[in-house]
């Protein structure tokens, strides 16, 4: 594993960090211990990439007119894990609010997600595409006592 600690994601648009896949042998990259804030979307694995997520928080006010902050947007394949951390997605009045926090769609790979802490106004954990392929548990997470916030969105068949 290629660990990696630090703040980052300070960007308005576009992933943080994208941890790509270069075959069957693809190491784990492990981000541990930071802090990001004012982004859209810190995360991102592709093409097979692997990621260990420890201890992060993340807190976002975005409000541009349609802007999507979310944590973590997945699709293709890869593993991701993500352990003791916070997710605040507090968009703003001009911001999308029909978007999850964390959002697995048509991913295809294994994903652990434990010890976080949500605290949202959008939809919190979103699962769609086929399904296949995709091996999901949420473990020991504190989903807030917001009235009203979806907490898991089941789309995939």
């Amino acid at each position: 594993m290629e660990p990696i600690g630090c703040q980052a994601g300070l960007t308005q648009e576009g992933a943080g960090l994208v941890v790509r896949g270069v075959g069957p042998s693809t190491p784990w990259i492990g981000f541990f211990g930071s802090a990001e804030s004012n982004n859209q979307q810190p995360r991102l694995a592709k093409n097979g990439g692997n990621l260990l997520v420890w201890d992060t928080w993340y807190e976002t006010p975005v409000s541009a007119k349609d802007s999507g902050p979310r944590y973590i947007h997945h699709t293709g394949e890869g593993d991701l894990t993500f352990f003791n951390g916070h997710i605040a997605t507090l968009p703003g009045e001009e911001a999308r609010r029909n978007i999850a926090a964390v959002d697995l769609d048509g991913f295809e790979g294994n994903v652990a997600i434990s010890g976080v802490a949500f605290n949202t106004r959008n939809p919190q954990i979103r699962l769609a595409g086929s399904g296949e392929g995709l091996k999901f548990l949420a473990l020991a997470n504190d989903f807030g006592w917001q009235k009203g916030y979806t907490r898991l969105t089941n789309e995939a068949p």
